[in-house]
């Protein structure tokens, strides 16, 4: 099972306070994000890779494989967050909005041999 939480939403609640978290009810994956829910927040920094520590927290407070999210727009920044222990994975939203290719692309700038959809062998990038 997989489980968005929202791990604060500026200043009103921080939910990545160590706590019952999602996992003790058989979650296999928490996605952590943050804000988007009270009408008054105050974002603080909406620079890249602004959720991260949020997911950071969520980790070390359980066993379960944590998602980190927010502003996450380049392959090296993604690979980094992964490679570093800051999360299990990491998902990309806006930024797959804005290219549908990037997962692509990311695996070529990082040198990863990925299976293409047949449709697209043609435009291989090599």
């Amino acid at each position: 099972m997989f489980v968005r939480i929202s791990a604060t939403d500026w200043p009103s609640w921080d939910a990545a306070r160590p706590a019952p978290l999602p996992a003790d009810d058989g979650a296999d994956l928490i996605d952590v994000s943050a804000g988007g829910i009270h009408p008054d927040q105050q974002v603080p920094n909406a620079g890249p890779g602004y959720r991260i520590p949020y997911a950071e927290r969520v980790r070390e407070a359980t066993d379960t494989a944590v998602g980190a999210v927010g502003g996450i727009t380049a392959p090296r920044q993604a690979d980094q967050v992964i490679r570093n222990g800051r999360a299990d994975l990491v998902l990309v939203g806006r930024e797959r909005l804005r290219n549908p290719y990037f997962a692509l692309e990311a695996a070529h700038e990082l040198g990863v041999d990925v299976a293409w959809p047949k449709q697209y062998r043609r435009g291989r990038v090599d």
